[in-house]
């Protein structure tokens, strides 16, 4: 399988291919990964062509949950939840990246 860019750096396992419901591939690069009490959480980024050409500038951090069998990722919709997830993120991830 072809990568989404053909001069990438990225390592393989940090891409996650999303697949919508016309099997369209959407291709996120996986920034960090946290487990707590309440779950398993990643924390990524849509790789389209200006994200591949300065991986430092991102549009926007996308933040999911894994089910429990590992299988899928799923939308945080408890408000307490995605806030202290989003927290624990935007300080791992401050070090890292430039985030506003």
């Amino acid at each position: 399988m072809k990568k989404p860019f053909e001069n990438d750096d990225y390592i393989d396992e940090d891409i996650i291919t999303i697949l919508d419901e016309n099997k369209n591939p959407f291709y996120f690069l996986e920034l960090d990964r946290i487990e707590t009490e309440t779950g398993k959480y990643i924390a990524m980024t849509s790789m389209d062509e200006e994200s591949s050409e300065n991986e430092e500038e991102y549009d926007e951090v996308i933040i999911v949950k894994v089910t429990a069998d590992g299988k899928a990722l799923i939308e945080i919709k408890d408000e307490t939840e995605l806030k202290e997830i989003t927290e624990l993120f935007e300080e791992r991830l401050s070090e890292k990246y430039d985030l506003e």
